[in-house]
């Protein structure tokens, strides 16, 4: 009845209101409903309050928020520099300029005074006294030694693969011919040897 009047005649409608019982039932139902949209008035007011406030407290809290906006900003532009400054140095490592140590076409003799040069903390001797190992050393030592050991000359004609650095076990006790043999196993390596000149192409 309440849900859907158009239902119900006005006849109909008489009738229910002049029994007494209906009639305090349906008063306490319309007072019912009143007053649970009362309490959910209220609680809308309410609500409606608690977000105002909240807003001024914030307001209060964070004044400016400008300045997060000039620090993301700021953040940013730092981030753009330290990624540009990172690709320039990692471009600037791997580039391959044709002579950077200007060594390429020169020949090199070492004299004795310069053997103590070539003895680094980055090789290791073996126990062996006839096997020296070559620990990351660039390729240019090590035929350095080589040469020094057999008395001949080094020439290097590519200065990027005398900047190799090998692991190399060395028995000096082997052939200067199965020595370049087995140097030039390595990738990237080219290594001849003419008459009493070791050459690093």
């Amino acid at each position: 009845m309440i849900e859907h009047p158009e239902l119900y005649s006005d006849e109909q409608f008489q009738e229910l209101f002049s029994d007494v019982e209906c009639q305090q039932m349906y008063d306490a139902m319309r007072l019912s409903t009143s007053a649970f949209e009362l309490v959910s008035g209220e609680a809308k007011v309410a609500n409606d309050l608690k977000e105002k406030e909240w807003k001024k407290l914030e307001t209060v809290i964070y004044p400016v928020k400008r300045q997060r906006g000039w620090m993301q900003i700021a953040a940013a532009i730092l981030g753009i520099l330290l990624l540009s400054g990172i690709t320039y140095a990692a471009v600037w490592l791997f580039s391959s300029p044709s002579s950077p140590n200007g060594d390429e076409g020169q020949q090199i003799a070492i004299s004795p005074q310069d053997t103590t040069a070539l003895i680094r903390s980055d090789e290791v001797r073996d126990s062996i006294q006839n096997v020296r190992i070559f620990e990351n050393v660039q390729l240019k030592v090590i035929v350095l030694e080589i040469g020094q050991k057999h008395h001949l000359s080094v020439e290097i004609k590519n200065s990027q693969t005398a900047a190799l650095r090998l692991y190399y076990p060395w028995n000096q006790q082997t052939p200067l011919e199965q020595v370049i043999k087995e140097l030039n196993q390595f990738e990237k390596v080219s290594i001849t040897l003419k008459e009493d000149l070791i050459i690093i192409e």
